[in-house]
């Protein structure tokens, strides 16, 4: 009995920390130039560069604890929350986090981008 106790608590624990951890997503290329103007009607003043900073801090961190997460697998009322949460454990600045927030919601409907090719050698 005391066997089965400690496999189910096990398997909980196992369970509990896999549905902390974000559906895995892939790679987010640049954004379009329709992802971008779409993105730069959503928040004006927002430039290419500022989008480009928020992809490369999305690359940069967001692969660091977890695999890159789906952004389509949370819904765009939950992202900003997500960010805020991830960026403080990345000791990302807030002003670095909304960077990264706004990247993730306008890469959220562009074309998922393909996988990664292995490096030639």
């Amino acid at each position: 009995m005391h066997m089965n106790r400690q496999w189910i608590v096990s398997l909980l624990a196992c369970l509990f920390l896999a549905a902390c951890f974000p559906k895995a997503g892939t790679v987010p290329g640049p954004l379009s130039s329709a992802g971008l103007e779409s993105a730069q009607a959503r928040w004006p003043g927002t430039s290419a560069e500022e989008l480009e900073q928020g992809r490369q801090l999305f690359l940069n961190h967001c692969n660091s604890c977890h695999s890159y997460p789906d952004r389509t697998a949370y819904s765009e009322a939950e992202w900003p929350g997500l960010a805020r949460r991830m960026g403080k454990k990345a000791d990302l600045k807030e002003a670095e986090s909304e960077l990264v927030l706004r990247f993730i919601l306008a890469n959220r409907s562009e074309p998922a981008a393909a996988p990664e090719a292995p490096a030639a050698r």
